[in-house]
């Protein structure tokens, strides 16, 4: 390899190296970063909890939804077929 190509062995070594610390010191500030209090975590699973719920029990979600669905349409239909009288 010669002279040169032993340096530039060093100098990639040297570089990963530097660039090994800089990703676990990336890392580690991360890992610092203050989680949200409980109550917040509390509530934020609460609501995926029912998201996982309306999604996954057929026998919840779907009737929901199709309940909605059917107000939905019930309303629009009202809207559209009625008609105010006209004053002669």
């Amino acid at each position: 390899m010669g002279y040169y190509g032993d340096v530039l062995a060093f100098i990639g070594t040297v570089v990963l190296g530097a660039l090994a610390l800089y990703q676990n010191h990336i890392i580690k500030k991360e890992a610092d970063k203050k989680a949200a209090d409980i109550e917040e975590q509390q509530r934020i699973v609460g609501i995926l909890d029912r998201f996982d719920k309306l999604c996954n029990d057929i026998s919840e979600g779907l009737p929901a939804e199709i309940e909605a669905r059917q107000k939905q349409y019930e309303y629009y239909r009202d809207k559209l077929l009625t008609f105010k009288e006209k004053a002669i």
